[in-house]
């Protein structure tokens, strides 16, 4: 029957069959070595617990323990209480208070030995440990010698000796663990890397899904995989645990508070201690009966909320500890990344409704401009013949008033026509200090900039930087360069925005040392709505507007606009307009 309250320690829970087979290898040439009788190897688990991986040279004692899991915390004390020679601690039996005596009886092997006959003599609860440590002072493992073949507790000097012999294979022990977890990472890893590798030529959130799930499979070695996203797929949608949408809805947002996976087994449900009794043994029957080993919840997260989660169906291998720690990274890379893609659809959505909208308003302001303009030209022709006609003192005045009138409609009908024709004829120009500009839009993005940690230069060369044209536009040309320049650069890079006289030229140079842009992307760089189809360039924010309008203002200034740039080592957009 499967488990109904919180069960104890996972069992089996660290590493694969062959890592366990390389392990139980370096125990039985350990034991060999040092000339006795029993090793055994535990790996210390991220969840605090000390398992039995290797147990050579007793049978019996390999299976009682071997898989089993207790508290590394509680092992302190009696390692506390020993003698340490070289990497090993020896704590005599007699040294031990009861409760050390007691937790090595319940979660180690003691032998069956007959009492000691000498103060020499190896008792059967003397332990003989090595703490393994890694290279960041952390405690991996423990490795384990009883029942010196000798009978007898080894000196000082024996010790000691035993210590240099084994330093080899203490070592390999903890590659091993090491090992373990670094390709289980490397591999999950991948399976992110390849799953977000497409994703700047995905439509949207569909086809970054639809791309991702079988870099997924292979990954995280599933049977079955499913992607759930919250707020986006009905129950009956589910081809997994059908049926509990919201006991797992749930369970995962539970696991993404505890910053951990949920592993349900056939037995028991691990890593969710808010799950209830009911809904435990349900989920752990519904493993069962597919005659899977474990169905695995990892949720997808940024780093402020829970996007969804995976489930993951498991078969043929055991989901060991390890892969957890891997899942919880892989959730975090592919939630961001669905993020991401939503995002991209929200502002893909928001910039065709802003192109229907625009089109809209050109389609109709060229209508009524279209449709007033007949019957304004026949009020204006009667108008004319009113005019030319004798009138009194009173028709006189209602035909001025219908003469402003008619000038004040003339003059809407104008300003529909250039707003359909997108020009500006009308607006007042006037002498624009470029220089002043540019020394005003440094100013204001400096403070960006610094936060970014990006440095920004500007530079004005001579005096009299003059054009003829619209102060507002020509600001928001130089706003919108320097804009993109700090928004496509990464801390440590610099930025330079430079104007200076270039023969009849007001030029205007801005540079950075960001992400450049492809040869592709820059034949398309200044069309309307255009974004990059770079992925470091997706992930911040625009709307392929800014260069587009920078394009305009220069042309309808008479100007023209540059760029030069290279993959991975920056831009330098050049804008020449005439002097004034």
């Amino acid at each position: 029957m499967p488990d109904t309250g919180s069960p104890g320690p996972r069992a089996l829970a660290w590493g694969n069959e062959a890592t366990r087979e390389i392990l139980y290898a370096i125990a039985e040439d350990v034991r060999t070595r040092a000339a006795f009788k029993v090793c055994a190897i535990e790996v210390a688990r991220a969840d605090g617990m000390l398992e039995f991986v290797a147990i050579a040279g007793v049978r019996e004692g390999e299976q009682q323990l071997l898989g089993q899991a207790s508290p590394l915390a509680a092992m302190y004390p009696a390692l506390a209480l020993g003698a340490d020679y070289g990497d090993f601690t020896f704590v005599a039996a007699e040294w031990m208070p009861a409760e050390s005596l007691q937790f090595i009886s319940e979660h180690g092997f003691v032998p069956d030995l007959p009492p000691p006959a000498s103060p020499d003599a190896w008792h059967a609860q003397d332990m003989l440990a090595a703490r393994l440590i890694d290279d960041r002072g952390r405690v991996r493992g423990i490795l384990y010698l009883d029942e010196p073949l000798s009978g007898l507790r080894p000196t000082p000097m024996e010790f000691l000796e035993l210590s240099d012999r084994l330093s080899l294979q203490l070592r390999a022990v903890l590659t091993a663990f090491e090992r373990e977890e670094l390709s289980n990472r490397a591999r999950v890893a991948e399976a992110a890397a390849e799953a977000l590798r497409g994703l700047s030529i995905r439509a949207g959130l569909t086809g970054f899904l639809a791309d991702a799930r079988p870099h997924l499979v292979q990954g995280l070695r599933a049977e079955e995989l499913e992607i759930r996203l919250f707020g986006h797929q009905r129950d009956d949608d589910a081809t997994l645990a059908p049926g509990f949408r919201t006991e797992l809805d749930d369970l995962a947002r539970r696991a993404w508070e505890r910053r951990t996976v949920v592993i349900i087994e056939p037995q028991a449900v691990w890593g969710d201690p808010g799950l209830g009794v009911q809904a435990r043994l349900q989920l752990s029957s519904y493993v069962a009966t597919r005659g899977a080993l474990a169905l695995v919840c990892v949720p997808l997260a940024t780093a402020d909320e829970p996007v969804g989660y995976l489930l993951v169906l498991r078969t043929d291998m055991r989901w060991t500890e390890v892969e957890s720690i891997a899942a919880q990274a892989l959730g975090e890379d592919v939630g961001r990344a669905i993020q991401l893609a939503q995002a991209f659809e929200r502002e893909q959505r928001l910039v065709s409704e802003l192109q229907r909208v625009d089109a809209r308003r050109t389609e109709f302001a060229r209508t009524v401009s279209h449709e007033l303009k007949n019957p304004l030209t026949v009020v204006v022709a009667h108008l004319e013949l009113l005019q030319d006609s004798e009138l009194s003192a009173q028709q006189q005045y209602s035909v001025e008033a219908i003469e402003r009138a008619v000038f004040r409609l003339q003059g809407l009908l104008g300003d529909l026509a250039m707003i359909s024709r997108e020009v500006r004829e009308n607006e007042l120009w006037g002498p624009v200090d470029i220089g002043r500009l540019v020394e005003e839009s440094a100013e204001n993005h400096r403070a960006v900039a610094m936060v970014s940690g990006i440095e920004l230069d500007s530079k004005i060369v001579g005096t009299g930087l003059l054009v003829t044209g619209s102060t507002e536009e020509l600001r928001s040309v130089v706003n919108n360069l320097l804009s993109n320049a700090v928004k496509y650069s990464d801390p440590g890079g610099r930025v330079t925005l430079e104007v200076q006289h270039v023969g009849n030229e007001v030029v205007v140079t801005c540079a950075d040392e960001g992400i450049g842009i492809s040869p592709d992307n820059q034949r398309r760089l200044f069309n309307d709505f255009f974004r990059s189809t770079n992925p470091e360039a997706l992930r911040r924010p625009g709307t392929g507007l800014g260069l587009s309008i920078v394009r305009r203002v220069v042309e309808h200034h008479g100007g023209r606009v540059e760029v030069q740039s290279e993959l991975g080592r920056g831009s330098v957009f050049t804008i020449h307009l005439p002097s004034a």
